[in-house]
């Protein structure tokens, strides 16, 4: 695709020559026949070639694809450009023809993005995935992470968290670096609109000359240019509501609730049911004014959910304008959206622009690109609320409306906007100034520049009535507001030479300086008994506090060095270099060098392979390099921080040490290797790679717990610094396959279509801890959303969850049951072992007899997409399936679902729970707060209320799905319509996203983050999670 658009650019300057040429046309014709000639995208092809067939007679179409020509009835019109499928067209009565050529599969010779340059396809010896930008305009949620899902093998993206090939670090970040028109950027600054092409490089031979900055990959995206020609204009609008893809988790009504407490509390102690002992005087319900009976309770029945959600709406209007000549080009855009969230009082809008301006003067290029993006939201903190279907939710007695409001517990009056409100406003600006120099006197060789320097601004403000707040007497009305303010910049230099020597060689090196600077501040104020109406802090009868700091700072210095070398145009060699300096590190440790190496070997143009005709391509390759890591945390200073409600000294705060300076510390390293097999049949209608890589992660920074005689608090050697040291100590192995191919099953006239599909598979490996977790073998146990533990310890993946091993339900005591682990085995080995005894799952027994849950963890093993693009006349249909597989999920509303106090009960616990003996059931006896008459033992004793709860495997469950992702039909108005108004495009268009999802996971939908983001040791939990969001959305897109 990037071939043809450059063609289509370049041809535009050969137009003049074929014109001067002499160009044929017949002089004789009995009719005129006009149109014009585009791809199979809209864009106006310049250039093409209009002939009558079997004549000398032809025109050239002009700059905007217009062409006319003088012919007789009956003869046949021949359209032909470079890089497209030649077209003939018969001439009957018709006097318009608008013709549109479809891009050739043989002759199509694709360009990506690399670093620092471009290559042709068959040229690249990395590891690189494209994406069409027409994809990523496509998205219905305004994000260009959320669009690629299952476009690109070897990117898993959940929810909006994007890695590439695995995690490779556990305490440092494991994003990728964006790089955004050559420069560093981030994805929240693109509009959809504005790509023209994404390219990930994955390897080290494609993203070595990046430095440390790569060490997780490379997303470059590239935005539009303008095209040589009349002024071309864009509009694209699109409005679609969002729903809740799953509210329903099976918990009980209000009726149903109470008959399974009933049933709870007899088989507790022999007494019914006490709603306000058991649930009222427990919960924060008790400090309200009003009361409720057991029978008022029982009569309400209210679903919070539907109360606290709505169904979301969107509307995305985007204008665009382009336009070039020969010594210059522009292309403008402005976008607005604007949305209504799924939670009430939700909502929020942005407006950014674009401009991308290059001039060409002689052998010199210089230009601006400008994006700007300003966004409000607002919320009311309204959030997913399980059971609570007794409570009753307004009152005609209670000042603000609500029932026992003060309480704090209303979920409703917690989210009106007249007693709480969040609110954000946030200003960003990104800018490049380039220049590119093709020196004349030296052919191939260009200097370029490129700097950027980037601002950003935010502000938010929160506050809290007193009459939804639990302690009003003492803290009234209270708020907070805060600013943030981030700024830096990025310069670099680069050379380019590119030669070609006799018929053979040829080079294409690369060399060049880059540095970056960043700093961040933040201001804030907090405020209680705040006065007055505004939401805001200002006047207060309390002392108004506050804080302005440096956040955080950043340095970092690259040169870097490619060069790449082809023989015969089949024999291709490359290596880079990439020496880097970090102010994260002390002086001595500062900078790191860094290697790749990396060769191909393009095996279709051998002669032995010359006969073999449905080879299009075959190509061997292969690399080899180090990146190093540097988004870690400032090791080497020591933290401290201040507390004034612990450690402290008669009510005074004190300032403390948080973790100990390492002036040792240096880069995290990553040695990747790469090999593959790219190919291309059939005329190149079958393409596709496939790949094995292997990553060793070396010099992880890790914490080593220290001494009670350091004088701070032991730590268990996880990602927690207090207490601890943090070195260079850990390894790890991420190893894996992926394969990716595209089918153009049929391609003509009046339809097409292409069907393909990636998947990649991965495997995680930790090989070395700290010594102390090694040598014990119980590696690093980490407690993690409150709710249960994982454990990471070599010669395993990361973050195992760490939980008693489910054993069922006992059939003569109805009491959940788990089984025994050796002690003595884990104590010398670390090794969870059963005895082969089974034991009451008291919370005490759970306690001690954790069971690694070997290959369980919240890392996917493998996943992809697959898609079916269909084109029939003017109709389009594009379909997008997503997958992945091979974790799994922490199911906390699983676990809530199965305890009976005042949380909400699964409801087919009623016919699913034991209840005599010899049942053979899935749920324990329903027992009123889980506190069973037997011991640790299984001891029957008589009153005895031992209690039975805490983290198990039973609620751990397979995260695998397969979704429909996206659904995209469109239809054009057929050319000859739009002539007559003077329209080159006219297309409408409606979009479905997450369809439908199968899976056997049973909570809201299994496509979750890890549990706190990027905390590759936390696992994944439904807690706090809300439903993925089902989206139906209608636009047109209008080309003049």
């Amino acid at each position: 695709m990037k071939k043809c658009k450059k063609q289509t650019l370049g041809l535009k300057l050969v137009y003049f020559l074929m014109i001067l040429s002499g160009s044929i046309f017949s002089a004789q014709a009995q009719q005129t026949v006009s149109g014009t000639v585009t791809d199979n995208k809209g864009e106006l092809l310049p250039g093409v070639n209009v002939v009558v067939k079997g004549t000398n007679r032809g025109v050239v179409a002009d700059f905007d694809g217009n062409y006319n020509i003088k012919v007789d009835t009956g003869e046949v019109l021949l359209f032909s450009f470079v890089g497209f499928e030649a077209k003939e067209k018969l001439v009957g009565g018709m006097t318009i023809m608008n013709v549109v050529l479809q891009e050739s599969s043989e002759n199509l010779d694709e360009v990506v993005v690399v670093a620092y340059g471009t290559k042709k396809k068959r040229d690249v010896i990395g590891s690189i995935a494209k994406v069409d930008g027409a994809k990523i305009a496509q998205t219905a949620t305004g994000s260009i992470t959320t669009a690629l899902a299952g476009r690109a093998s070897g990117v898993q993206v959940t929810n909006g968290q994007v890695t590439l090939r695995g995690i490779s670090s556990i305490n440092s970040g494991n994003s990728p670096l964006w790089i955004v028109d050559g420069v560093g950027g981030g994805q929240g600054d693109i509009n959809p609109n504005d790509v023209e092409s994404i390219e990930v490089l994955k390897d080290a031979a494609a993203t070595a000359v990046y430095g440390s900055r790569a060490s997780n990959g490379v997303i470059i995206v590239t935005t539009k240019r303008g095209k040589r020609g009349n002024p071309r204009f864009n509009l694209n609008y699109h409005s679609g509501i969002s729903q809740l893809t799953n509210t329903d988790l099976g918990y009980a009504g209000t009726d149903r609730l109470f008959d399974i407490m009933e049933i709870g509390s007899q088989n507790y102690d022999g007494t019914s049911w006490d709603f306000q002992q058991s649930v009222m005087s427990q919960n924060p319900w008790a400090t309200g004014n009003e009361t409720i009976t057991n029978e008022e309770a029982r009569s309400i029945n209210t679903n919070w959910n539907d109360l606290l959600t709505r169904a979301g709406s969107y509307h995305d209007v985007n204008f665009s304008a382009s336009s070039g000549t020969e010594n210059s080009n522009l292309y403008a855009t402005i976008n607005y959206r604007s949305y209504d969230g799924n939670y009430i009082h939700d909502e929020g809008e942005n407006v950014s622009g674009r401009l991308n301006v290059e001039f060409v003067k002689g052998s010199l290029t210089y230009g601006l690109r400008v994006f700007g993006k300003y966004s409000e939201s607002s919320n009311s903190g309204a959030g997913f609320v399980h059971g609570l279907t007794w409570l009753p939710v307004y009152s005609d007695t209670n000042a603000s409306g609500y029932w026992n409001a003060e309480t704090g517990a209303n979920p409703l009056a917690n989210s009106d906007p007249k007693f709480r409100s969040n609110n954000n406003r946030n200003f960003g600006v990104n800018s490049v100034v380039f220049a590119k120099w093709k020196m004349p006197f030296v052919q191939g060789l260009t200097l370029s520049a490129n700097y950027q320097p980037n601002i950003s601004m935010g502000k938010s403000d929160s506050y809290k009535a007193g009459a939804i707040t639990q302690n009003f007497a003492t803290q009234g009305n209270t708020g907070n507001g805060s600013a943030t303010q981030s700024y830096g910049y990025v310069f670099n230099s680069l050379v380019n030479y590119n030669h070609t020597f006799g018929e053979d060689h040829n080079i294409d090196f690369v060399g060049g300086f880059e540095q970056g600077a960043s700093k961040s501040t933040w201001t804030g104020v907090q405020g209680t008994n705040l006065l007055g109406v505004f939401h805001e802090v200002k006047k207060s009868t309390d002392p108004i506090t506050g804080s302005d700091y440096l956040s955080s700072e950043g340095y970092r210095r690259n040169f870097f060095s490619r060069l790449d070398y082809k023989f015969k145009d089949r024999y291709l060699i490359g290596v880079s270099a990439s020496r880097e300096g970090s102010a994260k590190f002390v002086k001595e440790n500062r900078w790191g060098t860094f290697y790749s190496g990396s060769a191909g070997w393009i095996i279709s143009d051998e002669n032995f392979l010359s006969s073999a005709d449905w080879i299009s391509l075959l190509k061997l390759r292969g690399s080899i390099g180090q990146t190093g890591n540097s988004s870690i945390p400032y090791v080497t200073e020591t933290n401290y921080s201040t507390n004034i409600s612990i450690r402290n000294y008669g009510g005074v705060g004190n300032t403390y040490i948080t973790n100990f300076a390492n002036k040792l510390a240096s880069w995290e390293t990553s040695t990747m290797s790469d090999f593959g097999v790219d190919f291309g049949f059939l005329k190149n209608r079958i393409n596709g790679s496939i790949a094995y890589y292997k990553q060793d992660v070396e010099d992880m920074l890790l914490a080593t717990p220290l001494p009670y005689s350091s004088g701070l608090a032991s730590g268990n050697g996880g990602t927690a610094r207090g207490g601890s040291f943090v070195e260079n100590i850990g390894d790890m192995v991420n190893k894996g396959i992926e394969l990716d191919v595209s089918w153009i099953a049929v391609n003509n006239d009046k339809f097409s279509w292409t069907v393909g599909g990636n998947v990649a598979f991965n495997e995680n490996k930790v090989v070395a801890l700290n010594p102390e977790a090694d040598i014990t073998g119980k590696g690093i146990i980490k407690y993690a959303a409150n709710r249960y533990y994982t454990l990471t310890r070599s010669g395993a993946a990361i973050g195992q969850y760490y939980l008693p091993e489910s054993a069922g339900v006992d059939p003569q005591t109805g009491v959940s049951m788990i089984y025994e682990v050796d002690r003595e085995v884990y104590e010398e080995t670390g090794a969870t072992v059963k005895t082969g005894r089974l034991i009451p799952a008291t919370t005490n027994n759970k306690g001690n007899n954790r069971m690694i849950q070997e290959d369980k963890t919240a890392l996917p093993t493998f996943y992809g997409g697959f898609f079916n693009d269909f084109k029939y006349k003017n109709f389009d249909l594009s379909v997008l399936f997503s997958f992945q597989g091979g974790n799994y999920i922490y199911n906390d509303d699983l676990y809530k679902g199965l305890g009976t106090g005042s949380a909400p009960v699964l409801a087919d616990a009623y016919t699913k729970s034991w209840e005599k003996p010899g049942d053979i059931t899935e749920y324990p006896q329903l027992m009123y707060a889980n506190r069973y008459p037997y011991d640790d033992e299984g001891e029957y004793v008589e009153g005895g209320k031992f209690l039975y709860d805490g983290a198990e495997s039973k609620y751990l469950q397979r995260g695998d799905y397969m979704k429909l992702k996206e659904l995209v039909l469109g239809y054009s108005i057929p050319a000859s319509v739009l002539d007559r108004l003077g329209v080159s495009k006219f297309r409408l268009y409606f979009n479905a996203t997450n369809l439908f999802t199968i899976t056997d996971y049973t909570g809201f939908d299994p496509e979750l983050q890890r549990y706190g983001g990027d905390g590759v040791l936390n696992g994944m939990t439904s807690r706090s999670s809300m439903p993925q969001t089902r989206t139906f959305s209608l636009g047109i897109n209008l080309n003049f």
